[in-house]
């Protein structure tokens, strides 16, 4: 099999020639873990770092040779040429980006916000202030997933017929203290990668159908899912995710494979298989009349390597050099489109929300995380029993679909239960 480095078989997105500077806004575990490895090995330096736990970014700052913390998000202004990679909660998102430089290039991470009228007003923000903005959907860059497109590109499946992402694992929820209480969880913050993926490799689907359930830990909300997206009457495409496993390796999964009639790919994405430490991506082949799959090497994984893409493609089209982004925010909110299907408003009042999706906060609400309080100045209600039990909404009970002509990673990401859209 070919070197991971072989260009017939690319595993990774070329750098910028001429980097900007980094100025991170929020200094959470995910840019320690992730953002920050990526960026050293691509040779970017980071400027700042911005944190609304001013002990945070001073240490993050300490371990990059150069960086300054800062002390308020205006700040960074001193940086008007900076990239600025935004990691906060996606409900406070939208307040970053009012405090950033007008015509700044942003990388932001998901979420993008964490309903419908969250995600609208951050695509307002981003053309009034002229953002050239993208989302970090990084797992479109992982070195397995790079090489499977460019493999889906040269006809190397034949005719698709089955694609299904299945993951069956413990993961740590309270690693992230800011997800207590949040009426949407599971696609918001986890499977939207296998959807915004699925619609990278396939394109738009004609229907989506979602279904969600509760955790049996109160303080959470949906900890699985089940996703079927319609690409048509020969193939079968499905997300199937339960993060409430036995927390043992045995009979854990993570995979994403493709079926064709010429071809079938299976990859590893094992950063879920023990969350962070995880185990090694993997990718395997097989061509019709070979006798077993064929392992290709690989570069790296989904963490951290893929990490290096999103922000290498951002910095690449700021210098010209690349003439798209491959995952842009007008791509990421067409889901807000005026088709997008209307959820009921008991479906709402269940998940703590007003009409537009917005949570609503009572007087007797407690903050469950300082960093919630700091950026959007409200936490969200916290789930209750009537919460886990609603129900789907009226005329949806036989998963009859709404018509809409929404994108999958919409309506699955940002709608609670049970929902659907035809397109």
């Amino acid at each position: 099999m070919a070197d991971p480095d072989d260009p017939t078989l690319p595993q990774r997105w070329p750098a910028p020639s001429t980097p900007r500077p980094i100025v991170v806004i929020g200094s959470g575990a995910i840019v320690e873990q992730a953002h920050l490895p990526a960026y050293r090995r691509l040779g970017l330096s980071v400027a700042a770092f911005y944190d609304i736990d001013p002990t945070r970014s001073a240490a993050m700052a300490a371990r990059s040779p150069g960086a300054q913390p800062l002390t308020a998000i205006a700040d960074a202004a001193r940086w008007p040429d900076a990239v600025f990679d935004v990691a906060v909660p996606g409900s406070a998102v939208a307040g970053v980006l009012t405090e950033l430089p007008e015509r700044s290039c942003v990388l932001i991470q998901k979420p993008l916000g964490e309903s419908l009228a969250e995600a609208q007003r951050i695509a307002s923000v981003c053309h009034s202030r002229q953002l050239r903005a993208a989302q970090n959907f990084q797992l479109r860059f992982s070195p397995n997933l790079i090489a499977m497109k460019a493999l889906l590109d040269r006809g190397f499946f034949g005719e698709l017929v089955d694609i299904e992402v299945r993951v069956v694992t413990y993961t740590p929820w309270e690693l992230w203290s800011f997800m207590r209480g949040i009426p949407r969880l599971e696609i918001l913050y986890h499977s939207i990668h296998y959807l915004d993926v699925l619609r990278h490799l396939l394109g738009e689907p004609r229907s989506v159908f979602c279904h969600t359930t509760r955790s049996q830990r109160p303080e959470y909300a949906d900890v699985a899912s089940t996703t079927l997206l319609d690409y048509g009457p020969t193939s079968r495409v499905v997300v199937g995710t339960f993060h409430a496993h036995a927390p043992l390796p045995d009979h854990a999964m993570s995979e994403l494979r493709i079926e064709g009639t010429r071809g079938t790919a299976v990859t590893r994405m094992g950063v879920n298989l023990a969350y962070p430490t995880g185990k090694p991506d993997t990718l395997e082949i097989w061509e019709r009349g070979a006798a077993r799959f064929t392992a290709v090497p690989l570069r790296g994984s989904w963490f951290t390597e893929a990490f290096e893409g999103p922000m290498s493609n951002l910095q690449r089209f700021a210098a010209g050099e690349d003439t798209a982004l491959v995952s842009p925010v007008d791509d990421a909110v067409k889901i807000v489109r005026d088709e997008f299907p209307k959820t009921s408003p008991q479906i709402l009042r269940d998940a703590g929300c007003d009409r537009q999706g917005r949570r609503k906060v009572g007087t007797g609400d407690r903050l469950e995380d300082d960093k919630r309080r700091a950026f959007t100045g409200h936490t969200p209600r916290p789930s209750s029993g009537r919460e886990r039990n609603r129900k789907v909404a009226p005329g949806h009970e036989d998963n009859t679909s709404l018509s809409s002509g929404s994108q999958p990673n919409a309506c699955a990401a940002m709608l609670p239960s049970s929902c659907g859209f035809r397109r």
